[in-house]
């Protein structure tokens, strides 16, 4: 519960709309999409957050491979290499699996976060096209 409470304010501070969110029914209007932040404290991502990142990096390329994520895009948000990782899927069950399961994989994840959210194109660099 202490690390939840850090992540919070640390997300407050950096204005990025980075916060956990149990709300994962899909817009009726929109495709299905989620970011995943990796955050740093001041000394960069921290490794074990980077390894666990990039993880869900590949699980999300593979997916978009197979046919199942529409769009990746990632931007990095911070000086210290912080980053933004946001999917839309055109299956919104099947997005849906995706946080559940990643969520799941990121409790006690130090400055790992997701939050079900809208892709801005603008901000985002495309994965793998």
């Amino acid at each position: 519960m202490l690390f939840r409470s850090a992540v919070i304010v640390l997300v407050s501070t950096l204005s990025s709309g980075c916060a956990y969110s149990e709300n994962m029914e899909p817009s009726t209007n929109n495709p299905y999409s989620f970011a995943v932040y990796a955050l740093s404290r001041g000394k960069g991502i921290p490794e074990r957050t980077r390894n666990i990142f990039n993880g869900i990096v590949g699980t999300l390329e593979q997916a978009k491979k197979d046919g199942k994520a529409m769009n990746i895009g990632q931007s990095r948000i911070g000086i210290e290499g912080e980053t933004r990782l946001c999917v839309e899927f055109n299956d919104s069950q099947f997005g849906m699996t995706m946080a559940a399961q990643i969520q799941n994989s990121i409790q006690n994840v130090d400055l790992l976060s997701l939050k079900i959210e809208q892709c801005s194109t603008r901000t985002s660099t495309t994965l793998n096209e």
